[in-house]
């Protein structure tokens, strides 16, 4: 992203995202675990590319601070995709989607405001989730001693979720 200048202060306009969670099976032999990837749109207009973090551990422990893995850029197709990766990767299903509004961004530090709907055929991969719509803080920051996209290099935190029309809820 460049600079530790927030994109508002470099005069980007953000556009309205989203974003989506998919559980990554990977085949038996390989040197990768199964893990979960956030996929998160790119704010600034001009880039279609998705921002992607692999998870080792499920959406409902995010909200205990959570190694992240920043992971190469996707192409926005995987947004909405589901199905087998090229080159014998395993498969990814989609299993969490919504909007996202972005609250900061910075080279080391983003954070954006989920409101996300809870896929009904992939209920068994959210326990601890609600099916009902629900919205929440994602907080990611880097840890500025290991390179970007080392293992591990970024902590995730999911802020305490409330259903949108709850008088509790955030941005309410």
């Amino acid at each position: 992203m460049g600079g530790n200048e927030s994109l508002e202060e470099k005069g980007f306009f953000l556009k309205p995202s989203h974003f989506a969670v998919l559980l990554h099976i990977v085949p038996t032999h390989s040197l990768r675990a199964t893990h979960w990837d956030l996929l998160l749109e790119h704010p600034h207009p001009g880039n279609d590319c998705l921002l992607s973090f692999e998870l080792l551990v499920p959406p409902a422990e995010w909200s205990n601070p959570t190694a992240a893995t920043r992971l190469p850029d996707h192409r926005s197709r995987y947004l909405t995709y589901e199905g087998p990766i090229s080159n014998d990767r395993g498969h990814v299903k989609r299993i969490l989607q919504g909007s996202l509004e972005w609250v900061k961004s910075t080279e080391c530090s983003l954070i954006v405001r989920l409101k996300w709907e809870k896929l009904e055929e992939h209920t068994e991969d959210l326990e601890g989730l609600s099916t009902r719509p629900f919205s929440g803080i994602l907080e990611l920051h880097r840890n500025q001693n290991l390179p970007e996209f080392a293992v591990g290099s970024w902590q995730i935190t999911l802020s305490e979720h409330a259903r949108p029309n709850d008088p509790d809820a955030l941005g309410s």
